[in-house]
């Protein structure tokens, strides 16, 4: 039969009579083999349990319509709209058209089977899905409730609710069924019941956790907003009184993203089971060799022992881990395994890691001879071209120093921006309309594409930076000894390549031409770029040191030029934008710094010169000649020789 089919869709099948009788003939043998088969299948508990609530709901006294109203099956817009979320502690819902709110915390039952408890493999794990989808039911519970309690809170007689959720799993078992978990399938079987005679539709669409902050918050709530404090609050306002908080404890403090969800998450589970594989059951318990077991766990995540198999991982990671472990103390009311003293053996592992990357991660200045092979290399491209980009960016970094995210971008076609706690978003790049060109004689110039021969300084603003001094505004003026070299000129050559490219004035002005296609430098572009000339200009070098080489190494370049020229600690501050003495850890001890040494000991080493003329020539003694008093001084005899 399978044969047949590919040979009908390639148009190579002919039919004739005879044919189709040996088509339909062979179509009844296999079914008769099917449906008239006399082997006989056990029946699971599933099924049993399935077949058992189909038999009760079609019985004669289960007073079952089997009807559905047309305004439950087509697309339509919403009567009401409700929102929930579940977390391994609780959940909670609300609605604002309905006039709800709730929120449940799990039983210790419940609690205790969780992934906070057991392995994924554990035949008794409630998983997390199963939580999301009971709430949905919950919420749609709660919706039943309102509406039987006030039947005109929404004027229509056949009312759909459309149930948002961050679950994929629950909005596919809320709007198809659950044919995977044992659990989820029971669960559905409620929920089938509840639907059943219900005069209450539901859909249910997937939206992302970021989205759904008000509900996220309300499943953790614990002692936010404790139900005393409610029942102050008019009834038909709680609900609206509880998303308006929400928004405000969300502007506060943002709560975690779905990535970190998904992250803490994993790191919990993995330390489960590693803890189960060595046979600490209880990954909370107190065990004699807790602390021992603790440290273990941790360096065997440095040497490569963890859930993406990492050959090195870095200390800032290793103390997530750390804290998702506190964190599942803490979440049974247990103090806190892991603390950060010295006398803690697993903070020592983690302080030991941090030396060791701080050493490592001290990046390189660019050298003379890198700048001359990026500048050189941009100057031979088109003007359109990355490589003439990035030319510009060197004459720039040489005396702004600017930090990696004011020029680059994450990716090639998005430009990134910093999103305040309200939800305002700010470019975090340059833009062209962030400075203002003028003349000599300090007029301000309007097209400084056009007139470039007459712009002698510029005036940068800076609307966000990393120290927080936004709005803080630096002056740059020409050099007058070098063109090629001329932070004003590198300025212009981005200006009119962003304008060639219709690139807009408060967008990123660091774009360059790729296949006709306008593109953002990105920061692994710029890196690249960066190794590749040391590779070039210094082929001495080791991979571990090209590494220490980085779109980062701009910036201490700036530093390491201004240290060389013996300028105070607060010119560079001032000039490079730093506000703490962090600047320090980017200076290094370079040659140019010792020629400047042997200028400044020049006229010490003339005097030192002048006294050797004056002075007799140095005797050789022998001890034979040395008094007796003369050699007591000496400690013992190879003191003397």
């Amino acid at each position: 039969m399978k044969q047949i089919k590919e040979l009908k869709k390639a148009d190579k099948w002919q039919e004739s009579a005879r044919d189709i009788a040996h088509i339909n003939f062979a179509t009844r043998k296999a079914a008769k083999l099917v449906h008239g088969s006399e082997n006989k299948y056990p029946i699971g508990k599933d099924m049993r349990a399935e077949i058992e609530f189909l038999t009760e709901a079609t019985g004669q006294e289960a007073e079952v319509t089997f009807e559905t109203p047309i305004a439950h099956m087509i697309k339509r817009d919403p009567s009401a709209v409700a929102w929930s979320d579940a977390c391994l502690v609780g959940a909670g819902g609300y609605s604002v058209d309905l006039a709800f709110i709730w929120y449940l915390t799990w039983s210790a039952q419940i609690y205790r089977r969780t992934i906070l408890f057991l392995p994924k493999n554990d035949a008794s794990l409630i998983s997390i899905n199963m939580m999301e989808f009971c709430r949905v039911i919950m919420n749609y519970c709660a919706a039943i409730t309102a509406l039987d309690e006030d039947p005109d809170v929404i004027d229509d007689p056949w009312p759909v609710l459309l149930a948002w959720c961050d679950n994929t799993s629950a909005v596919n078992w809320i709007n198809q069924a659950c044919t995977t978990s044992a659990g989820g399938r029971a669960l559905g079987r409620f929920f089938c019941g509840l639907l059943m005679n219900s005069r209450l539709g539901i859909n249910s669409r997937w939206l992302s956790t970021l989205e759904n902050v008000v509900a996220d918050d309300i499943s953790r709530l614990k002692r936010s907003l404790p139900a005393e404090g409610l029942q102050e609050i008019r009834a038909e306002r709680r609900a609206d009184f509880a998303n308006r908080a929400m928004h405000l404890k969300r502007e506060l403090s943002e709560s975690k993203r779905d990535n970190e969800i998904k992250t803490s998450r994993t790191r919990q589970a993995y330390y489960i089971a590693w803890m189960k594989m060595f046979g600490f059951v209880d990954c909370c318990g107190n065990y004699i060799l807790k602390k021992e077991a603790l440290a273990i766990f941790v360096k065997s995540l440095m040497l490569g022992e963890n859930i993406r198999n990492k050959e090195t991982m870095r200390a800032n990671t290793i103390q997530g881990y750390v804290k998702e472990i506190n964190e599942l103390h803490s979440l049974r009311g247990l103090p806190e395994p892991i603390c950060r003293t010295k006398a803690d053996p697993v903070w020592r592992l983690i302080s030991n890691l941090q030396k060791e990357e701080d050493i490592a991660r001290r990046r390189e200045p660019i050298t003379k001879q890198m700048a001359a092979m990026l500048i050189k290399n941009g100057r031979k491209e088109d003007f359109l071209s990355k490589e003439a980009l990035i030319a510009d960016i060197t004459v720039i970094n040489r005396e702004m120093g600017c930090r990696a995210a004011e020029l680059v971008q994450t990716k090639v076609g998005k430009p990134d921006v910093h999103r305040y706690p309200s939800g305002k978003t700010v470019i975090k790049s340059i833009c062209r309309s962030w400075i203002k060109c003028y003349d000599k004689y300090d007029k301000l110039i309007r097209d400084p594409v056009k007139d470039k021969k007459r712009v002698h300084s510029i005036c940068l603003t800076w609307l966000i930076q990393k120290n927080r001094r936004n709005g803080e505004k630096c002056w740059y003026t020409k050099n007058e000894k070098s063109s090629v070299l001329c932070v004003i000129g590198a300025i212009i050559n981005i200006f009119e390549r962003a304008e060639m490219l219709g690139q807009s004035d408060d967008l990123p002005m660091c774009v360059y031409s790729d296949k006709e296609k306008m593109k953002y430098l990105t920061r692994e572009n710029l890196s690249k770029a960066v190794k590749l000339a040391a590779k070039e200009a210094h082929p001495h070098l080791t991979t571990e040191e090209l590494k220490r080489f980085s779109c980062h190494s701009f910036r201490v370049w700036a530093a390491v030029l201004l240290s060389e020229q013996g300028k105070e600690g607060d010119y560079v501050k001032i000039r490079l934008r730093w506000v703490s003495e962090a600047y320090r850890v980017y200076l290094r001890n370079t040659k140019q710094l010792a020629v400047n040494h042997n200028e400044a000991l020049e006229f010490d080493t003339e005097e030192i010169n002048f006294e050797m003329l004056n002075l007799p020539d140095i005797v050789s003694y022998n001890a034979d000649e040395l008094d007796e008093h003369e050699v007591g001084e000496y400690a013992d005899e190879t003191d003397l020789e």
